[in-house]
């Protein structure tokens, strides 16, 4: 190698040495950038309002950049809109804004379009400049010759914008406009930083979110915990009343008027855990959307007027013969011919009309509907009670919830009839509202839409016959499946009045070899749980050999899969324990007739 390439080599060399010496002296700046960010990291960490975060946000920025306005909005995502929460970058910057636009900016709010949507996720935490300047980076909100005014007055160069966004949530965004001839020298440090605050506010957001659920699980512990208090409350007082007048039936001595109050007394305190199962598995089903409406026609004024006799047999039973119990309805008995589900809207009715009876001493009870030109149905029950506070009134339709919910309380129930009501009303496409006050009554309100059938036909029901023992069923045969000692015990001698051929089985097995040993069953009542085969794997090996024998199902499960199963199996009847006896003979004489 000759003495001129030496040279060049070793210029070469101190050429590049010296570029290191420049980009050196620029470490300072560097390293001053990496603190900023370092203690704004820091300062996030300590950051637990949401209103401040903003401010502080904007603070920085205008520290970061030299000779910018910096505009600072929040994102609401129910509303999609931003608002403006801070502006700076140079004195007076708000009058001189205030004196073009002739309005505070300040908590101001923008409407953002689907399109708008798209480019701030699209600007989520990169630096996006808008060729438009204010006019497109307020999204048309500020008109062209304004924004250009603005402008001019502010003396804006280059306008950009950045979207703080993390986890698919939009929080907000920064304007950053700069001044006079001045660009942005470390768009990356400033995206580093967005990315600091986007990091900010979602770890505020999610702390929002866990303060929130917190509260809800904290406030549904304690609606459950009172709810079982409550539930073991209703289910001991009547359990109690059953036990002990049972044993008082068997006192030899009780004379047969007083037997017959004891039986009186007995069965009303099972309708009424009847009635606290049954609004439970309502609450379930409608939770679970297993509720559905079965429409038919029939009489509404037959309906109200049935519900009136009910309920004024009541109010002699409850002691309130003082209470007046009075309805009205708007269309004659030939016109209210509707079509919708009748047993949810008779339990609607039944439930407000009980929590009114409860709550009402003196005074009136009144209920009834109104038609509307869209045909639509107003019903409502009014009262002269206690009232409901303005704060209950916005929770009573939720589950567990009682406008009384305190252990010295003077009323029982559950907390769900009105849950069950809202389901009920929403299932059959109707609203359901409240109007009261403290000590002035209460007036409930539901619509049922669409539902005027005037000028149709009304299937009656059919006639639940004779009794048991007018009945003569000597040369049928009835195959009872039940494991259940009292249950088949209770069956047997219900039947056993009109002198037919009982057989018992007590797993599904036995039912299964029953029907084929015995081809004369005329009628097969299956349980479904049952040892060794549950009852529709029993049916289906029954409907293998002999389909055409009825079977009807009979199950303390009333949901409506066990329903559907029974359907499924070819199953021609299904009926829910506990059994109404004369409903349930009159199932059972259908097939003893066709028989």
């Amino acid at each position: 190698m000759d003495a001129d390439q030496k040279i060049e080599e070793l210029q070469a060399k101190i050429a590049a040495l010296e570029g290191k010496i420049l980009s050196a002296g620029e470490a300072a700046k560097y390293q001053e950038q990496l603190e900023f960010l370092a203690n704004t990291a820091l300062d996030f960490l300590g950051q637990t309002d949401q209103s401040d975060i903003f401010e502080y946000i904007g603070n920085k920025l205008v520290m970061l950049i030299d000779d910018a306005i910096v505009i600072v909005n929040s994102f609401d995502e129910a509303a999609m809109e931003l608002q403006v929460r801070y502006i700076g970058g140079g004195e007076g910057i708000v009058d001189k804004i205030v004196a073009v636009l002739g309005r505070q900016p300040l908590q101001q709010t923008v409407i953002l379009t689907e399109d708008t949507m798209q480019k701030m996720f699209k600007s989520a935490n990169k630096l996006y400049q808008f060729r438009g300047g204010l006019h497109e980076s307020s999204d048309g909100n500020i008109p062209k010759p304004v924004a250009s005014t603005l402008e001019t007055l502010i003396q804006a160069n280059e306008t950009y914008g950045i979207t703080f966004e993390r986890g698919g949530e939009l929080y907000g965004t920064a304007t950053i406009i700069t001044k006079g001839d001045s660009r942005l020298e470390d768009p990356k440090v400033i995206e580093g930083f967005i990315f600091q605050c986007s990091i900010a506010l979602y770890r505020q957001h999610m702390e929002a979110e866990l303060r929130k659920a917190k509260k809800e699980a904290e406030e549904s512990d304690k609606l459950k915990s009172a709810f079982l208090a409550n539930m073991s409350h209703e289910v001991r007082t009547p359990m109690n009343g059953i036990m002990g007048l049972a044993h008082l039936l068997a006192n030899p001595d009780v004379n047969s008027e007083t037997q017959q109050e004891y039986v009186n007394l007995i069965l009303s305190s099972g309708n009424v855990l009847i009635s606290l199962l049954d609004d439970i598995m309502d609450v379930s089903r409608i939770e679970a959307h297993q509720v559905v409406a079965s429409k038919e026609n029939f009489q509404l004024n037959e309906l109200i007027k049935e519900l009136h006799g009910f309920f004024s047999t009541e109010l002699e039973v409850m002691g309130k013969k003082v209470l007046e119990l009075c309805y009205k309805v708007a269309l004659d008995d030939a016109s209210s011919i509707i079509n919708t589900d009748r047993l949810k809207l008779r339990q609607v009715l039944v439930n407000l009309l009980s929590n009114a009876l409860k709550f009402t001493d003196t005074g009136r009870i009144e209920f009834g509907y109104q038609l509307h030109q869209d045909q639509s149905l107003l019903f409502y029950v009014s009262d002269t009670g206690i009232g409901i506070s303005p704060e209950k009134q916005k929770r009573i339709f939720e589950r567990f919830v009682q406008a009384d919910d305190s252990l010295s309380r003077h009323f029982g129930g559950s907390g769900l009839g009105l849950s069950i009501c809202k389901g009920f009303v929403d299932l059959l496409g109707g609203k359901i509202w409240v109007d009261s006050s403290p000590n002035r009554g209460a007036k409930f309100y539901f619509t049922i839409p669409d539902v005027n059938q005037s000028g149709k036909t009304v299937d009656k029901p059919a006639s639940q016959g004779l009794k048991a023992s007018d009945r003569n069923w000597e040369d049928k045969t009835i195959l009872i499946v039940e494991d259940d000692h009292i249950n088949y015990q209770l069956l047997e001698v219900v039947l056993k009045r009109t002198g037919v051929n009982l057989l018992h089985a007590v797993t599904g097995m036995d039912a299964v070899r029953f029907c084929e040993e015995q081809p004369n069953i005329d009628l097969v009542l299956m349980d479904v749980q049952l040892p060794e085969m549950n009852g529709f794997e029993a049916i289906k090996l029954i409907k293998q050999s002999q389909p055409d024998i009825p079977i009807i199902v009979q199950t303390a499960n009333s949901m409506n899969e066990e329903k559907n199963r029974a359907d499924e199996a070819g199953c021609q009847g299904f009926m829910t324990k506990p059994i109404s006896l004369n409903i349930f003979m009159s199932e059972v004489d259908k097939f003893m007739q066709k028989a």
